[in-house]
């Protein structure tokens, strides 16, 4: 019953989104530096992993609500918001905004890890950016800058699947570098790296 063999259910993948923004992930991260806790709101976007970091004033559906409608107002519109159904999340002021603002609020199931898995990897991103400008002296957004142009698997980095085109962070790189360009097959090279993950991790999986 409690061995440590347990069976792991193989990795089930979302369907892959057409464009960017088309579906968001949230999740709140509370970070403690020097006995200060201090709570974020994650919102990662599923077709170009790039992730926002906003700092929450209060816990509150309101406040929530008003950092999702700055982002938009910047990114446009998801037709779908994932969250983990946090009471923020689940508050009759959310589902009026959802409608309000015409997207669609899914709930991730709380015995499936997996279930919000690109909100998890996102906020253990930000931990990770936000300890390290803490550690380090640097800015946060420096360095959120520096991870946003990074490319990651797929080949091309979360700024460029965004906005088809590098942002100028600081480094060395001649002006034509930063003309727009339509990145190609965005979709299949995300499909073929969640089928290269999902191999990894079923490998120490057993099917239920």
């Amino acid at each position: 019953k409690f061995s440590a063999n347990q069976q792991v259910q193989p990795m089930q993948s979302h369907q892959v989104p057409l464009y960017p923004y088309q579906k968001v992930s949230m999740d709140l991260c509370e970070v403690e530096l020097q006995g200060r806790k201090t709570v974020y709101l994650v919102t990662v976007d599923h077709y170009s992993d790039y992730i926002e970091i906003d700092e929450l004033k209060s816990l509150s559906a309101a406040a929530v609500i008003q950092i999702c409608k700055r982002n938009f107002a910047t990114h446009g519109k998801p037709q779908e918001v994932s969250s983990d159904g946090g009471p923020q999340f689940m508050s009759e002021e959310f589902c009026r905004f959802a409608n309000a603002w015409g997207f669609k609020h899914s709930v991730s199931a709380p015995y499936h890890q997996q279930a919000n898995g690109k909100a998890e990897s996102a906020v253990k991103i930000a931990k990770l950016l936000l300890k390290k400008a803490h550690e380090s002296k640097q800015d946060i957004w420096d360095l959120l800058l520096q991870w946003r142009n990074t490319p990651n698997k797929t080949g091309n980095s979360p700024a460029q699947r965004l906005f088809n085109r590098r942002t100028r962070s600081g480094l060395p790189m001649e002006a034509k570098k930063y003309l727009p360009k339509i990145e190609e097959n965005v979709k299949e090279k995300i499909y073929r790296n969640r089928q290269q993950a999902k191999l990894y991790y079923d490998r120490k999986a057993r099917r239920l």
